[in-house]
């Protein structure tokens, strides 16, 4: 009966861990407007970006650990 209690305990702080985060996160980050035109401009753009990421990427060089 004191592992039930226990799960139970867990599960129900869990519970009020993520309430209470998500409660914070609302207040501190309000949802954004955005203009219809600029949702239009965004469709567009991770395309672009992907593209620009790829060809300015510096080269790692990697270890060779095979001895």
């Amino acid at each position: 009966m004191n592992i039930l209690k226990i799960v139970v305990a867990l599960i129900c702080a869990y519970g009020l861990f993520v309430s209470v985060s998500y409660l914070l996160m609302r207040l501190l980050f309000p949802k954004i407007q955005i203009e219809e035109d600029e949702e239009a401009d965004k469709k567009l753009r991770p395309a672009r970006t992907r593209a620009l990421r790829r060809m300015n990427r510096p080269l790692k060089r990697q270890k060779n650990l095979a001895y």
